[in-house]
């Protein structure tokens, strides 16, 4: 039997794109104020709350009416996303005696409305590596 294609005739709907897209970047934050040395606080969530912005809706610049979240740009090395916060979880992890939480990690999804496409320059070859493997049984 020959496989059907997705047409309306035999039923099956095809695949049907209708926008640019959008690209979705997920990542994990971790916090802990017991390993500040800098300007230490009591409570992790003094650090995570900044985050947490970034989820809340602003009112428009161009329509005050309007709410939407704040833009984000995430940047590690030559690596760049800009986007908003599409989803935040928040896990409390550690608790000091007196109950307020001291650790704490964060997964945010940022999505953009374009598809990320990356361009690399040269041709991704590496150099001649200055060692070489010792062969075992040497």
């Amino acid at each position: 039997m020959q496989p059907q294609g997705g047409d309306q005739s035999s039923g099956n709907s095809g695949r049907q794109f209708v926008g640019a897209g959008t690209t979705k970047l997920a990542l994990t934050l971790w916090f802990d104020v017991t390993a500040m040395e800098k300007d230490p606080v009591d409570d992790v969530r003094r650090l995570t709350s900044k985050v947490v912005y970034f989820m809340t809706p602003q009112k428009s610049d161009a329509d005050p009416k309007k709410l939407s979240p704040p833009g984000v740009q995430f940047q590690w090395g030559s690596f760049l996303f800009k986007g908003v916060v599409e989803g935040l979880d928040e896990s409390l992890e550690y608790f000091s005696p007196d109950g307020k939480p001291l650790r704490a990690s964060m997964t945010l999804t940022l999505s953009q409305q374009k598809i990320l496409e990356t361009k690399f320059d040269g041709d991704g070859q590496v150099g001649q590596r200055p060692f070489k493997a010792a062969k075992q049984n040497e």
